[in-house]
């Protein structure tokens, strides 16, 4: 994985970790991998693809970052859990209209926008799981 690309995901894991509650516990964020035994609603975040548009001045490229919200529920699904954990991570992720999240001496995340989202039911034994996966493309000019 690119240097740039582990970055990124660390700069989403920043912004996100211990700052989204849900259900009155905290939103536990990984990155690629998530834990084994973990039981609460939780965002998975790991790169989908990127997208090189560079030019003669400068290097340019395009990843996308794929959030995964993974929410629990005893009984029938509340679509509406997903939602407000959704909500919140733009909430974070978006404080101005730049979508602007990382800036260093050696590059810029700009125009962070959505892509699409997707939404996935299911039922692993135990409980039953409502998905969120959204598809954030991310510019990153590397000087």
């Amino acid at each position: 994985m690119n240097s740039y690309i582990t970055q990124l995901l660390s700069a989403y894991f920043n912004i996100l970790s211990g700052n989204i509650i849900s259900e009155g516990n905290p939103v536990n964020v990984y990155i690629n991998g998530v834990d084994a035994t973990e039981t609460r609603n939780y965002i998975q975040l790991r790169a989908e693809s990127e997208f090189n548009d560079s030019n003669k001045s400068k290097f340019v490229t395009e990843p996308v970052v794929v959030a995964d919200i993974c929410t629990f529920h005893d009984g029938s699904i509340d679509a509406s859990v997903v939602e407000e954990i959704d909500n919140r991570m733009r909430e974070l992720m978006f404080p101005n209209r730049q979508g602007q999240i990382i800036q260093t001496a050696d590059y810029e995340i700009l125009n962070i926008k959505i892509e699409n989202s997707t939404y996935l039911d299911g039922y692993n034994g135990a409980k039953h799981e409502h998905r969120k996966i959204t598809r954030f493309n991310n510019r990153i000019i590397q000087n």
